[in-house]
């Protein structure tokens, strides 16, 4: 089993970018809320009811630069991500490499995909990286961990009662 992982400096740059997209479409309903509902990976409000497409939330995506991970040149997964994002409550991390998405074909999970990505992106990039998931999401948030990933903000009840939304951030330079 050959693993690699391709950079691109914006998801349209990669042919099989509707790949991509079609991991939105069947697996964006694991998120909560679902991306179905937002119409882009930066919304600050979360408005469950309202349906925007698929299609509004991939179209951005296109836009950001992206990680491809591959077992034998197959695609089983990617991560998004901005440079020089800027959140101002996000003090210490005012500017970061934000994450936006990752998502991983189910088939291929707990097989070290998402670490893998992290991974690589933490060597593609430098400077402070930031990433947002909410509270229940565990699996996630113990990877974060894993990775030396702190909490750094929180939103109660943000994405529904008793569903907070978590940022965690990393900071290259004190890494090395």
């Amino acid at each position: 089993m050959n693993i690699s992982i391709e950079h691109f400096s914006k998801l349209i740059y990669f042919e099989g970018n509707s790949f991509v997209e079609t991991l939105v479409e069947r697996y964006g309903n694991e998120f909560i809320p679902p991306l179905n509902t937002r119409n882009s990976s930066t919304q600050q409000v979360f408005n469950n009811s309202s349906d925007s497409s698929n299609n509004e939330y991939f179209e951005k995506l296109l836009e950001q630069p992206a990680l491809i991970i591959f077992i034998d040149s197959t695609p089983i997964g990617f991560m998004s991500y901005i440079k020089n994002y800027k959140l101002e409550f996000l003090k210490d991390f005012l500017e970061s490499n934000y994450i936006t998405t990752i998502i991983i074909n189910p088939e291929y999970r707990r097989l070290g995909a998402a670490k893998k990505l992290y991974q690589k992106l933490l060597t593609v990039e430098k400077g402070k990286f930031t990433t947002r998931t909410w509270s229940s999401n565990l699996s996630h948030i113990n990877l974060l961990n894993q990775l030396g990933f702190n909490l750094i903000h929180e939103i109660a009840n943000h994405r529904g009662e008793g569903i907070h939304t978590v940022y965690y951030g990393f900071d290259n330079d004190s890494h090395t």
